[in-house]
């Protein structure tokens, strides 16, 4: 149960539509600080919004995979499945502003 529910989830992280990679390219690809400041800005507030959508769309999809017959069978509490998406959406956001460090040339920063 807890498989699927993590597969389900592991598809969020496709639902930004490459944005991080995009920025991150603009971002090594330019010389300008001002007009990169302005891709750091862009990226910042789309992922605060975007993470204002996930947390809610991951309890979503979770309530419906609970109330599936075979998980609701298992006898499993609601808040168990709700833990799992809010976990799953907070890695996703996580390696997000991790791939940011790319586009800051940092990226040896997360490993340390």
């Amino acid at each position: 149960m807890v498989a699927v529910a993590l597969t389900i989830l592991g598809y969020l992280q496709y639902l930004d539509g490459g944005f991080r990679t995009v920025t991150n390219r603009e971002i090594l690809g330019t010389s300008e600080w001002e007009k990169k400041r302005r891709l750091i800005d862009f990226s910042q507030t789309l992922y605060s919004i975007w993470s204002l959508v996930m947390l809610p769309a991951s309890a979503v999809v979770m309530t419906g995979y609970w109330l599936t017959p075979n998980v609701a069978r298992s006898g499993e509490p609601l808040v168990f499945f709700l833990a799992v998406g809010v976990a799953m959406t907070a890695s996703f956001l996580g390696a997000s502003q991790m791939g940011l460090l790319v586009g800051l040339g940092g990226k040896r920063v997360s490993f340390y």
